[in-house]
């Protein structure tokens, strides 16, 4: 069997697993696999594994971080060119698909973080 394979299909043993063991052993667990992955596929394979590697914990925990991170962007971005607070929210609104109060919080804190 294909290390592609290999990596897959204990990815979806997982998934269906997760009733039977600890957030924190799964989320080990599919660190082990995703590192594996991202060591031994080439690009092509790893676009085949992309799709069971996003229904994971650890997948969605990445796209989350990826998101946050391009939201802290955009606020900071707009700070620095003097947008007031209500547009940066529209935009966040817009762009996240976030709610007036969470676009709210969202420039609170990275204004303090300024």
């Amino acid at each position: 069997m294909k290390i592609k394979e290999r990596i897959i299909r204990s990815l979806k043993i997982l998934y269906t697993a997760r009733d039977c063991i600890t957030p924190l052993e799964m989320e080990k667990m599919q660190a082990v696999l995703y590192t594996f992955a991202d060591k031994f596929l080439n690009k092509d394979e790893l676009d085949n594994v992309k799709e069971v590697i996003t229904m994971t914990t650890l997948g969605r925990m990445i796209f989350n971080d990826g998101v946050e991170k391009g939201i802290r962007a955009m606020v900071l971005e707009n700070l620095e060119e003097d947008v007031c607070d209500e547009r940066i929210c529209e935009k966040l609104q817009k762009h996240f698909s976030l709610t007036r109060e969470e676009a709210k919080e969202k420039v609170r804190v990275y204004k303090a973080q300024e």
